[in-house]
C-alpha cells in the first residue's frame, strides 16, 4: 500500500488535465496581451520614473509568465504519466 500513495498526484483524469492546460494558455495569452499594452505605454512615456515603474512591471508579467509556462508543462508530465 505504501506505493500507491505516491500516484495520488496522478487521480485526475487526461480531460481534467486538459482543461487545466487550457485554462494555463489562456493565462498565458492574457499575460501576452498585458505585456503588450505595458511595452506600449513605455514607449511614450515621457517620465523617466514611471517609465522605470512600467519597465518592472514588465519584467513581473515575464516572470509569471514562465512560470504559467512550467505549469503548462508540469500538467502535460503528469498527463503522459496517466
Amino acid at each position: 500500500m505504501k506505493h500507491l500513495k505516491s500516484f495520488k498526484i496522478l487521480e485526475n483524469k487526461k480531460s481534467e488535465f486538459n482543461l487545466k492546460i487550457r485554462e494555463l494558455k489562456d493565462k498565458w495569452k492574457e499575460t501576452n496581451n498585458k505585456i503588450d499594452e505595458v511595452k506600449k505605454k513605455a514607449r511614450t512615456e515621457k517620465d523617466g520614473e514611471k517609465q522605470e515603474l512600467l519597465v518592472l512591471t514588465l519584467q513581473k508579467f515575464a516572470a509569471k509568465q514562465e512560470m504559467l509556462e512550467l505549469d503548462i508543462q508540469i500538467n502535460r508530465l503528469k498527463r503522459k504519466m496517466l
